[in-house]
């Protein structure tokens, strides 16, 4: 984090202005963006990963019944891309390591 805020606060320019209280305010602004950012992330993600592997599962599952029962759309191109975006959603990254 530090990173992310020193280098936009070190401002390389090709003139010099030592201005203290722009590079306070920048600094505070930056931190105060990113602590701000996390917090509406923190209180918007209201659904955890377990809840969203079983509406895709409970959605693939109801899309391959009305497809064996014919009531689906006929568009199978549709119907295999649908498939194989969830089935992309479903399965973790290539590096990802479970940890038991």
């Amino acid at each position: 984090m530090i990173m992310v805020i020193a280098v936009p606060l070190l401002s390389l320019e090709s003139s010099y202005s030592a201005d203290p209280a722009a590079f306070i305010n920048s600094g505070t602004a930056a931190v105060i963006g990113m602590a701000s950012g996390a917090m509406i992330i923190a209180i918007t993600r209201s659904v955890s990963a377990e809840w969203s592997v079983r509406r895709l599962l409970r959605h693939a599952w109801s899309e391959l019944e009305a497809a064996a029962r014919g009531r689906g759309k006929q568009d199978r191109a549709v119907f295999a891309g649908r498939m194989l975006d969830r089935l992309s959603l479903l399965i973790p990254p290539a590096g990802y390591r479970r940890s038991r």
